[in-house]
């Protein structure tokens, strides 16, 4: 592309920007509903996800002879890091949401635990909640919240 192609194309953008913001505005301020454009008020850049100072986090613990073992993120043979995140985090906010029944998720998540290599006797599934700013000066400052076990077969 030449140099005259992109700057037209910067100005497109630059106004299609200028644009969606203005839209945003009028629907977050006069309708009361919530922006559609990430751009205004550059949310895309000081806050992608709409970051409260807070982090949730899903864990797997493993249990076995009344041992709890938490499951590190290490990647596995049939399932990468990434893969291993999506999984517990669906798994997580599908519970949370009650959409099946209790024998499904203890089911899905034994199979789980088997098909990555572990063979504990039973599951926890773990919500960790912590502001990372505080936790690198104490890291005893995060809740953890049980959301789902294999043992006792029961949500939150």
């Amino acid at each position: 592309m030449t140099l005259k192609t992109n700057y037209y194309l910067l100005i497109i953008v630059l106004i299609f920007t200028i644009i969606m913001s203005f839209f945003s505005f009028i629907r977050e301020n006069l309708n009361g509903k919530k922006e559609f454009y990430p751009f205004f008020y550059w949310k895309l850049y000081t806050k992608p996800l709409g970051w409260e100072y807070q982090i949730k986090n899903y864990r797997l613990y493993g249990i076995k002879n009344n041992d709890t073992i938490r499951v590190n993120n290490t990647g596995f043979e049939l399932f990468s890091k990434d893969d291993y995140y999506y999984y517990i985090t669906g798994e997580a906010n599908s519970i949370k949401k009650k959409e099946f029944s209790e024998e499904y998720y203890k089911k899905r998540l034994t199979n789980f635990g088997g098909s990555i290599g572990l063979n504990y006797d039973n599951y926890l599934l773990i919500e960790e909640n912590f502001n990372p700013l505080e936790i690198f000066k104490d890291s005893t400052k995060y809740t953890i919240k049980v959301i789902f076990s294999t043992k006792n077969n029961h949500y939150e």
